[in-house]
């Protein structure tokens, strides 16, 4: 049996992308080892899997350098890491995210030709263009991304960037962060909030950023009749949810917006699948954005729900459906326009449409690359 270790920086249990690639590994009878450098509990499990869960809490930090120092924390995980992986034989080396792919630099060369990089953003470009976290990131990507055997992105404008900015002799795969393909459960989030069955709701899901229009979602209310509820899943890993609803008391919106808080990965389709609506839009502040595909407008599409999205290239394969609204310009009436022209909208997602934009879909590549 092949072996494969995956290594995160983060929590599987909100990884989505990670348990579905953990889910495949185990369908084509891989044994997996995951490490994960996290700071909260863990709860996830799976056959086939071991987790190792590396605990940094102990590592010193002195407050007053506390940026700095905690990308020392960084490197300390990439050289565990390491060490893990060169006490065992890998088939496989599974790097999620550029925080992940620095533990090439304590391997030896003979283990870059087992290496993917499965790189869910475009990582030194989260940051501000001359900022010293973006110009680290890009040395370090840039010395690393060529070393490296396969690479995967999760949208395909991200690959021909990738390609071009570093002169890729091959294109990087690509694996869109599409939901598994499922029959939901549905759990009565109405009966949950005690919302009567003549209200109509719309949500976002996911972190709570404020480059994510989320005041401007909530302000959509004030446009639209007062039967429409608005449910918030999600937390913000700043006192950025106090601001949201502080920005809710005063403008008189407490009975119409539900703050729902985090919802484990499995249980996403479930709880949202009770909604009419799911809005997702994320503001252009670099390229980042621009080329991103959320995993949540997938999530709503498996779901049943009308979807309210950015007009950006990596949405535009959805154009053509009634039950989509791509916003060019995003303000809480052009939000609430779209809310209720959806509302208007008669029938049912087709399952056929569910199947395209289904994880089962890259079957077919996953046996490329893990041969």
């Amino acid at each position: 049996m092949k072996k494969i270790i995956i290594l995160l920086k983060g929590n599987i249990n909100y990884d989505s992308r990670v348990q579905k690639e953990i889910e495949t590994f185990v369908a084509m009878n891989f044994n997996l080892t995951l490490v994960q450098y996290n700071w909260e509990p863990i709860s996830y499990q799976h056959k086939n899997l071991e987790i190792i869960d590396v605990n940094l809490g102990n590592y010193w930090v002195p407050k007053p350098q506390k940026g700095f120092f905690n990308f020392l924390k960084v490197i300390k995980f990439w050289h565990i890491c390491s060490r893990i992986i060169r006490s065992n034989h890998y088939d496989y080396i599974h790097c999620n995210n550029l925080d992940t792919l620095g533990t090439l630099y304590f391997l030896p060369k003979k283990y870059y030709k087992n290496v993917i990089y499965d790189a869910h953003d475009l990582f030194p470009e989260l940051f501000l263009i001359n900022s010293i976290r973006r110009i680290v990131w890009n040395y370090i990507e840039r010395q690393l991304i060529q070393k490296v055997n396969i690479i995967i992105v999760p949208e395909r404008g991200r690959a021909e960037y990738l390609r071009k900015k570093y002169k890729l002799k091959n294109s990087p795969f690509v694996i869109n962060n599409f939901p598994r393909y499922q029959t939901i459960a549905v759990k009565d989030i109405r009966r949950e909030l005690d919302i009567a069955k003549d209200k109509k709701i719309i949500c976002y899901q996911g972190l709570f950023f404020p480059n994510r229009n989320i005041e401007d979602i909530i302000y959509s209310l004030k446009f639209v009749q007062g039967n429409i509820i608005l449910i918030l899943f999600g937390y913000a890993f700043t006192d950025y949810e106090k601001q949201l609803k502080e920005f809710v008391i005063n403008n008189d919106l407490r009975n119409r917006v539900v703050f729902y808080g985090r919802i484990p990965a499995e249980q996403i389709s479930a709880t949202i699948a009770q909604c009419d609506i799911g809005i997702a839009l994320y503001q252009n502040v670099g390229i980042n954005q621009y080329l991103c595909a959320p995993n949540k407008v997938f999530d709503y599409l498996m779901a049943g729900l009308k979807i309210i999205c950015n007009d950006y290239p990596p949405l535009r394969i959805l154009k053509e459906y009634k039950f989509v609204r791509l916003l060019s310009e995003v303000s809480p009436s052009n939000i609430a326009d779209s809310v209720k022209d959806l509302l208007g909208e008669k029938g049912k997602i087709p399952e056929n449409v569910k199947q395209i934009y289904s994880w089962g879909s890259f079957n077919d590549i996953f046996k490329k690359i893990y041969q």
